[in-house]
């Protein structure tokens, strides 16, 4: 259960993984425009450029390691 106003980190290796479940969550976000899930933007981490996202049916995908920032501790 997520909170409103929670944020939810996934840390995969596998890229047609993260990109398969980003699809998956936009789907939960209302045909009307209603979002239930939107991406925190910004959290690119240490070294990393606007190359080092995209954008899978609205939902942010990084690549690379998370910062504290997105939820991961451990840098």
């Amino acid at each position: 259960m997520l909170r409103v106003g929670g944020r939810l980190t996934v840390l995969h290796d596998e890229y047609r993984y993260c990109c398969l479940l980003a699809r998956t969550v936009a789907t939960l976000n209302s045909a009307d425009g209603t979002a239930l899930y939107e991406s925190v933007l910004g959290l690119r981490g240490k070294g990393k450029t606007k190359k080092d996202s995209e954008d899978v049916d609205g939902i942010r995908l990084y690549h690379g390691i998370p910062g504290k920032k997105a939820g991961h501790a451990g840098e």
